[in-house]
C-alpha cells in the first residue's frame, strides 16, 4: 500500500520531468565525451505541510514545493540541508561524479528509483556515498523528497 501511495505521490513529477529528462540525455549522449559533463543543478520537490495534511494519492500539484538548487549553493528544506559541490557538515551533500549524481548521506535514509522499477527503496547508512538515478524520492523519517530535473553543463 504504502509503494502504491508513493508512486501515485511521484507521477505528476514523472509525467512533467521526462520531457525535460529525455530532453537533456539527448543532449548529453550527443555529446561524445560524457565524462566532461558536470552537474550544475537539480530540483528538489516534497509536499506543502502549510496547505495540506493530506497523504498519497490525495496530494495535488499544486500542493507541492519544489526548490531548485544550482552548484556552488545550499538550500534549506523541510528542516534539511541540501548542497551541490558545496560540502556543508550535516547536510545532504551532492557532487557531480562521471556525469553521475551522488550524494554524501548524513543520517539514515531510504532511496527509491522512480518511477519504481519493482526493487523498492534501498536503506543507507550516515556516511555512505550513493549513487542517483535520474530521478529518485529520498526518505528520512516521516519526509518525502523527489529529485528531478537534473541539469548539466553544455
Amino acid at each position: 500500500m504504502k509503494k502504491l501511495l508513493l508512486i501515485i505521490i511521484c507521477l505528476p513529477f514523472l509525467f512533467s520531468s521526462c520531457i525535460r529528462n529525455a530532453q537533456e540525455i539527448h543532449n548529453t549522449t550527443s555529446n561524445n565525451n560524457l565524462s566532461n559533463n558536470t552537474i550544475i543543478g537539480f530540483n528538489i520537490t516534497s509536499k506543502n505541510s502549510e496547505l495540506t495534511n493530506k497523504t498519497g494519492s490525495e496530494i495535488s500539484v499544486n500542493e507541492m514545493i519544489t526548490k531548485s538548487i544550482s552548484s556552488g549553493e545550499f538550500i534549506f528544506f523541510k528542516d534539511y540541508q541540501f548542497t551541490l559541490n558545496n560540502p556543508i557538515d550535516g547536510a545532504l551533500n551532492f557532487h557531480s561524479n562521471n556525469s553521475k549524481l551522488q550524494c554524501n548521506i548524513p543520517v539514515e535514509l531510504s532511496l527509491m528509483k522512480m518511477p519504481p522499477d519493482g526493487s523498492g527503496a534501498v536503506s543507507y547508512k550516515k556516511g555512505e556515498i550513493v549513487e542517483l538515478p535520474v530521478m529518485s524520492m529520498i526518505k528520512i523519517e516521516s519526509t518525502n523528497f523527489v529529485i528531478s530535473n537534473i541539469r548539466y553543463n553544455k
